[in-house]
């Protein structure tokens, strides 16, 4: 939903300090394509959604859901720290970031490191609840449910994101940035 929401979204759109943004990002390498994105992707995203969860699960098994899907959305996060730079660097590039976010780490937009831990401290939350929703609604009418309430949590995300960079924005202009922080690659 991301890809596509950035895909097209118009050239005139601005991030918090007024510059222009131009989409979000888009693959370049991939086949078997599912809606601008290689299957091979989602796979991955599953894989990394479900091992975070899994190793807070069992690193974790005393603490409570909301502490392991915390762990588990940082491990994610820490993950993808790692990963993306190194898709993204010129000897890969397996895609390609667009411009114009408010703060880049390592080139890649904040955003994207918020978006993978709260995409999956939500993620371990509702899997963690799928076996009592079999229980209560039967395997099918829970597997929906838990695909749809992903999908919800997908929009509840990206509409965070348009308030958040409207509020990072006002922030940043009010202490006199001008320009969106960029922390250098070496750094």
């Amino acid at each position: 939903m991301w890809i596509l929401f950035g895909r097209f979204i118009p050239a005139s759109s601005v991030n918090g300090l007024g510059e222009p943004v131009h989409g979000t990002y888009w693959f370049t390498k991939g086949g078997l394509w599912f809606l601008e994105t290689p299957v091979t992707a989602c796979v991955g995203w599953f894989f990394i959604a479900y091992s975070c969860v899994a190793i807070a699960g069992k690193t974790f098994p005393r603490m409570n859901l909301w502490g392991r899907a915390a762990v588990g959305g940082l491990i994610a996060m820490v993950i993808d720290l790692w990963m993306d730079p190194v898709s993204t660097s010129p000897e890969l590039m397996n895609w390609v970031w667009a411009k114009g976010d408010l703060m880049l780490i390592f080139g890649i937009p904040h955003t994207n490191f918020l978006g993978w831990f709260l995409l999956i401290f939500l993620f371990a939350i509702f899997w963690e609840n799928l076996p009592r929703m079999e229980l209560r609604w039967g395997r099918t009418k829970a597997t929906v449910n838990f695909f749809i309430m992903i999908f919800g949590t997908e929009i509840c995300i990206l509409i965070f994101f348009m308030v958040w960079m409207g509020v990072f924005g006002k922030v940043l202009s009010s202490a006199g940035l001008e320009h969106a922080i960029q922390i250098p690659l070496g750094w």
